[in-house]
């Protein structure tokens, strides 16, 4: 089961989603998505920074997040942390343009 955490507290708010973004944790990550998504106006961050491992299912859920957060106006980032180029390697690999922060080319 996954655990993201969101903090409302740091700029921009972030949910914070650590150890795994896969098929098995999408359910639970969806649902604090769609909580941080009614708790913020401007701007939201994912970081996955201590993501240890993922797939597409969980690649798929960032970008449904970035696809809400722009029919909200919602500003929203991804913070990969030195996790930038797995996830880059992982986005060309699927045949997907990067989601803004460090894993863009």
């Amino acid at each position: 089961m996954a655990n993201p955490r969101f903090d409302a507290g740091v700029a921009p708010p972030t949910l914070f989603i650590e150890e795994e973004l896969s098929f098995q944790t999408s359910a639970d990550i969806r649902v604090s998505l769609m909580d941080a998504f009614e708790q913020v106006s401007g701007a939201l961050r994912i970081d996955v920074s201590a993501v240890g491992s993922f797939d597409l299912a969980g690649a798929q859920l960032l970008y449904a997040a970035a696809r809400t957060a722009e029919e909200r106006g919602i500003e929203f980032t991804v913070e990969y942390g030195g996790n930038g180029e797995r996830f880059a390697k992982f986005f060309r690999f699927a045949g997907l343009k990067p989601l803004g922060g460090e894993a863009e080319d």
